[in-house]
């Protein structure tokens, strides 16, 4: 699973066998919490709220960048 930021403490990871739609897994002080790079909703959590509000705010602020890393991802798995 690659690392494709790190920052304040987050990872923003991608799995090799991820589906659609396009998300981020982001891990925090062995906490996790899965945040969809479109509408930005978090459909898994163990986080506390205000580390998931700030991964959430992370996403967003790196959405480009997390959304390019993401289909050039796509692009590299094996069928």
């Amino acid at each position: 699973m690659p690392v494709v930021l790190r920052t304040h403490g987050f990872a923003f990871k991608f799995y090799a066998n991820d589906h659609d739609p396009p998300h981020v897994h982001v891990q925090y002080a062995g906490t996790a919490c899965r945040v969809l790079l479109g509408s930005l909703a978090v459909t898994h959590s163990t986080m506390k709220q205000n580390d998931e509000g700030r991964a959430v705010q992370l996403v967003a602020s790196n959405r480009g960048r997390l959304g390019r890393a993401w289909t050039a991802f796509q692009l590299t798995r094996i069928p």
